[in-house]
C-alpha cells in the first residue's frame, strides 16, 4: 500500500512539474509579468519531487530493517497510558 502511494505522488509530482515548466516556457515566450511566480510554482514541485524520492528511500530502509520484527506485537490503551504486549519464544 505505501509502495502504491508513493508511486501515485512520484506521478503527481512528476506530471505537475513538467506542466507547470511548459506554462513558464509560454509565459517567458509570451512576456508575461507571471513569469516569476510561475517559476517558483515549478522549483515548489521539484522540491516535493524530490522529497518523495527521500520519504520512499527512507521508508524502505525502515521497512527492510523491520522485517523480522515480530508481527504478533500488541499495542493497546490501558487505564493511565498505552501498554505493550509481545510473546517471546
Amino acid at each position: 500500500m505505501t509502495g502504491v502511494l508513493f508511486t501515485i505522488w512520484e506521478g503527481t509530482t512528476m506530471y505537475m512539474t513538467l506542466k507547470a515548466q511548459q506554462e513558464a516556457n509560454y509565459f517567458k515566450e509570451s512576456g508575461s509579468p507571471s513569469l516569476h511566480a510561475k517559476r517558483q510554482e515549478v522549483q515548489d514541485w521539484l522540491v516535493l519531487w524530490g522529497f518523495n524520492h527521500l520519504f520512499s528511500g527512507a521508508e524502505a530502509f525502515v521497512a527492510a530493517h523491520l522485517r523480522d520484527f515480530p508481527g504478533d506485537l500488541k499495542i493497546q490503551a490501558i487505564p493511565g497510558g498505552v501498554g505493550i504486549r509481545f510473546a517471546l519464544p
